[in-house]
């Protein structure tokens, strides 16, 4: 019983570890993580996904799409476009920043 603990632990410490990226993650490396990258006309990444990291959590934030103030938590979903971080205030506001990231960027 005791061994199978270990191994659970071990297994959710290693998904854990490969969720997570740091700050300055490089988009070949957000590839090999399994994060969405996007380029732009010149083929660098304009847009990846972000996973907001606990000394983020209880920030205060805009929905860059609805506009809503909301506080970053661990379910947050963000992405970096062009070297800033967006936070959304819910799950359906990604998909339509992804679409058209210029149409929400001030």
């Amino acid at each position: 019983m005791r061994r199978l603990l270990l191994v659970a632990a071990a297994m959710i410490l290693a998904a854990w570890a490969a969720q997570a990226t740091s700050d300055g993650a490089k988009p070949a490396d957000a590839q090999k993580t399994g994060q969405a990258v996007q380029k732009d006309a010149k083929g660098k990444a304009a847009l990846t996904d972000y996973k907001p990291q606990p000394s983020e959590y209880g920030k205060k934030v805009r929905c860059p799409v609805e506009g809503d103030e909301f506080k970053v938590g661990p379910d947050t979903k963000a992405v970096k476009y062009k070297g800033k971080t967006y936070y959304f205030c819910c799950g359906g506001c990604l998909p339509r920043f992804k679409k058209n990231p210029a149409k929400y960027v001030k």
